[in-house]
Parts: structure tokens; sequence; C-alpha cells
């Protein structure tokens, strides 16, 4: 499930969800699920659940 959530991410946006040129950077952000809302893709999308 997690991956069709990646592959949705990256359909929508343009951009992979998590990418970092070093790669314990970018599993580290996978494995703790930090992430940005880049603009102007996600202006309109409030941070609340």
């Amino acid at each position: 499930m997690w991956s069709v959530g990646a592959i949705l991410y990256f359909v929508l946006c343009g951009y992979p969800p998590f990418y970092n040129e070093n790669d314990a950077i970018m599993f580290e952000a996978i494995l703790t699920a930090s992430y940005l809302f880049h603009s102007p893709q996600w202006d309109d999308i409030s941070r609340e659940p």
C-alpha cells in the first residue's frame, strides 16, 4: 500500500516524495516519514488531518 501512495504522489506532483543525493539521508527520511510539501503543488492543501 505504501508503494501505491509513493507512485500516486509522483504522478500527481511530478517528483518523488523522498529524494536526496545521499542515500543514507533519503532512507532516514523514508523511515521517519520526513517529507516536505513544496509550492505551488500543495499551497491549497491544509496540514491538518
